[in-house]
């Protein structure tokens, strides 16, 4: 991919978006931030539901079939279906590195086996928690042109026989979406907590102190306690706890609805016949409710923070690329052909043995390849000569000190069994022209 003057050609934010895609899968993401949507809160928040109502997939939402690693939404509005599915490994995080190749997917209804084939397939790793990607590309008439990604819920308790590591491990993967400076956060909370307190606001509070890249979407909005309803109509107005992205409202399938069967597109009509009839919340501007309008809301936010951040994303590309080309540079000729291989190696060889030779004969003016000291106190592990010479004088030392008899000792074979030889015998023999001088 050409990247210098890729701004010029892209001229539609559908372009600029299929751009930063681009630039994700093909690994960049790893070493450069890239403007992104991050879909976080607890296990308990309605996330999946809410990400079934914006794709019209039917994610798993039961405890066995939660989400255990990000999962990432490509969606594009076309007039048929058609979509894929893959898993891509996270930093070589298995012995597949390739990562999955793209499996096709012929039909929407498709989508949910292929997800539970691939966090299947993570759980017999022993991947708990994994920061490898499920990455489904999807296009349709009802899907808006949005890239997103979901993360797995915060988990605040497990299971007596469960890797009590889940927890923090969660919370980690989570923080470090949070922590990237163009990343836009969407925290779900449920209407029925203490949302200032949750631990999701507090966390994307702590990464977003302005609250300029954060919008909450409240969940769960008919099961708001009977009395508490005007305070939680003042936050949607973003009256309390202001944000510049704000609040939405939203009611997705509840779990007594996903059990008997009802369609995502039964459950869209609930929600608008809901908000439409309920007493304080039909009050609330139509922009704040509803999963469509929260759909249209989330591709405006994506498209500005694309627009905003391409341009440093480009700069920054180009600023690494010249680093690199500049390393690459250093190395000298690129040796590209087989020949030119044996013919650098060969050099490299007969460079080898000539410092070895010069390191011997105690040249060591000619060490400046490996040794660029004037000081011959300096490096004496290149020294060889004076390094023989020392241990050389150390080890006739010691044998003049002691009072050799037997030498040698010989098998059945030889005759004499023993040679005796003297110590004079011996310190003449060290002088042999091992010795050095």
């Amino acid at each position: 991919m050409k990247i210098k003057g890729l701004l010029a050609q892209v001229r539609t934010c559908e372009e600029e978006r299929k751009l930063v895609d681009k630039l994700r899968e093909i690994g960049l993401g790893q070493y450069i931030e890239l403007p992104q949507i991050a879909v976080m809160g607890d296990t308990s928040s309605g996330k999946s539901s809410l990400l079934s109502a914006l794709s019209g997939v039917s994610f798993p939402s039961n405890d066995q079939l939660t989400t255990r690693c990000p999962t990432q939404l490509i969606l594009t509005r076309a007039d048929t279906f058609r979509g894929t599915v893959r898993l891509v490994r996270f930093q070589s995080s298995s012995e597949n590195d390739e990562g999955e190749e793209k499996q096709e997917l012929n039909r929407l209804e498709d989508v949910p086996d292929a997800i539970t084939k691939l966090t299947q397939k993570l759980v017999d790793e022993g991947q708990n928690i994994s920061d490898d990607q499920i990455v489904i590309e999807m296009c349709g008439p009802e899907l808006p042109n949005l890239t997103l990604t979901d993360l797995p819920g915060l988990v605040r308790t497990v299971g007596d026989r469960e890797d009590q590591s889940i927890i923090p491990r969660v919370r980690q993967m989570v923080d470090r979406y949070m922590k990237q400076e163009r990343t836009v956060i969407i925290a779900v909370v449920p209407a029925n907590v203490d949302m200032h307190n949750t631990e999701i606001l507090q966390a994307a509070q702590e990464a977003d102190p302005n609250g300029t890249r954060t919008i909450a979407v409240v969940t769960k909005m008919d099961l708001v306690d009977t009395g508490a309803e005007l305070a939680v109509h003042e936050l949607l107005l973003n009256n309390k706890k202001k944000m510049r992205l704000g609040y939405h409202a939203v009611k997705c399938r509840n779990q007594r609805e996903l059990s008997k069967g009802m369609s995502i597109e039964k459950g869209l009509a609930n929600e608008i016949a809901f908000f439409g009839q309920h007493e304080y919340w039909n009050r609330l501007p139509t922009h704040l409710w509803g999963v469509p309008k929260l759909a249209e809301r989330l591709v405006a936010i994506l498209q500005d923070n694309i627009r905003r951040s391409l341009p440093k994303v480009i700069a920054e590309i180009n600023s690494r690329m010249a680093e690199t080309q500049k390393s690459l540079s250093s190395l000298g000729t690129p040796l590209e052909t087989p020949g030119a291989q044996r013919q650098q190696f060969g050099k490299w060889v007969n460079q080898y043995l000539r410092l070895i030779e010069a390191a011997m004969s105690g040249q060591y003016e000619l060490l400046s390849p490996i040794d660029s000291s004037n000081d011959t106190s300096a490096t004496p592990e290149v020294r060889l000569r004076a390094g023989l010479r020392q241990k050389d004088l150390f080890f006739r030392a010691e044998v003049e000190a002691t009072k050799v008899n037997d030498l040698l000792e010989f098998g059945d074979s030889l005759s004499p069994k023993k040679v005796v030889v003297g110590g004079q015998d011996l310190k003449r023999m060290l002088l042999w022209e091992t010795a050095l001088p």
